[in-house]
């Protein structure tokens, strides 16, 4: 919870048992586009890889991890043409 920023959950004691709650962050909102391109990392992915699944074009798939990156979903791993993706959330 804490290294993904969200709330941690909150315990009270009832006679005979514990009542968990669960503070609710929603995911932050992406184009639809980006969920296709969320939706199929799997472990560390390439652009190129992605593209080829989807039928989309590299740029556009590229587009869409910024987007995934900037709004915390997804981070970038290497740099230059060995450069993958992987979910943080």
């Amino acid at each position: 919870c804490r290294e993904m920023k969200y709330p941690l959950p909150q315990y009270r004691k009832i006679t005979g048992f514990t009542e968990v709650y669960l503070p609710y962050k929603p995911l932050p909102t992406v184009s639809p586009t980006a969920a296709r391109v969320y939706s199929e990392i799997r472990g560390e992915v390439g652009a190129s890889e992605i593209a080829r699944a989807l039928g989309l074009s590299r740029a556009t798939v590229l587009r869409a991890l910024r987007e995934l990156e900037k709004k915390g979903l997804v981070e970038r791993v290497g740099r230059g043409r060995g450069t993958r993706y992987r979910r943080i959330i």
